[in-house]
């Protein structure tokens, strides 16, 4: 069971509470290893005076997003109907670094970039044309992706957020 410190019945001000922090809060004070947190918490001198309470946080399945290799993150709890919910978010930093082709130029279509994107690409020769409509595998260090950004036609964070999208389209 996970626990989070809060105060006024909705300030967020620890999480994860931890036994460390349950002896930090009560110095001096000797509880059993076995001592309920959430039980005990409101008998303690931390808590005497105050707002301040701890909460167990209802735990909820990490979303596993098949695009992304790294397990989900744990974030800050949030209420849900007045509970203290467990939350998850993909991995932040993660850009696949090669998309399929299909998945890449369907990930453009559903973008708010896609008239820009057609546009570039209908503009180069008709080998970089059939290059973009025919590649099997884009890699996120080409050359016609870097030309897209240093036409100023996408940012280098737009490029990565397509392949974001592109790798979870499933075709």
């Amino acid at each position: 069971m996970a626990y989070a410190k809060i105060q006024n019945g909705t300030i967020l001000i620890v999480y994860p509470y931890t036994w460390t922090d349950f002896e930090s809060d009560n110095n001096g004070t000797v509880y059993p290893a076995s001592t309920n947190i959430y039980l005990v918490f409101p008998l303690t001198d931390a808590a005497k005076g105050g707002f301040t309470l701890v909460q167990p946080v209802a735990t909820t399945p990490p979303v596993y997003v098949a695009a992304y290799q790294y397990p989900p993150l744990e974030t800050t709890p949030i209420f849900i109907d007045g509970v203290l919910t467990q939350q998850w978010a993909a991995p932040v930093s993660f850009v696949p670094q090669s998309v399929s082709g299909i998945q890449l130029r369907s990930a453009v279509m559903a973008s708010t970039e896609a008239a820009a994107i057609a546009s570039f690409v209908s503009a180069q020769s008709a080998v970089i044309q059939m290059d973009y409509n025919t590649t099997d595998v884009f890699n996120r260090g080409d050359v016609l992706l870097a030309a897209i950004v240093t036409a100023g036609v996408l940012t280098s964070a737009q490029v990565d957020a397509l392949f974001v999208a592109a790798a979870a389209t499933v075709v």
